[in-house]
């Protein structure tokens, strides 16, 4: 039953700052007199007031501390940022990149494209389809899997 009453409130209050938004400013004036009203004239209002009145008061103290808070939070939210921007222009470059006509030659272990090593596997990989297409290893006794190679 708590959870309806508190998804109630919650429900009426986004509909109260839907039309607050959206109202002309003599509406707002009314709700801030209605609000002002409220505050002086209620025991609720009272201690919301006062509780507002002291954080208030105390915020000079608590400078520091919270200063640290926002840089923190601020420094996080800045380093996610430039990852999820790094993963995505990764992750764009890999899309685009490549042809019909290219193969991917992977080092033995490597799971993703990204693992590759163009150098020595590379080489010896055409080294070797040259060597097939010419009937054998050429004495060189290398050959390309043709995993890793390809067609020729």
């Amino acid at each position: 039953m708590r959870f309806v009453y508190n998804l109630l409130t919650l429900l009426a209050i986004a509909a109260a700052i839907s039309v607050l938004i959206a109202a002309p400013w003599p509406v707002l004036l009314g709700s801030a007199l209605l609000l002002a009203a409220w505050l002086l004239w209620t025991r609720v209002g009272r201690q919301a007031t006062s509780v507002t009145g002291i954080g208030l008061r105390t915020l000079r103290q608590r400078a520091g501390a919270s200063l640290v808070i926002i840089i923190g939070i601020g420094g996080v939210v800045a380093v996610l940022v430039a990852l999820l921007a790094m993963a995505e222009g990764y992750s764009d470059t890999l899309r685009r990149s490549g042809s019909e006509d290219s193969a991917v030659v992977l080092r033995g272990g490597s799971s993703a494209e990204g693992a590759g090593d163009p150098g020595r596997a590379g080489r010896g990989a055409r080294r070797g389809r040259q060597a097939d297409r010419l009937g054998g290893t050429g004495g060189r006794g290398e050959s390309a899997d043709p995993e890793i190679a390809g067609p020729g």
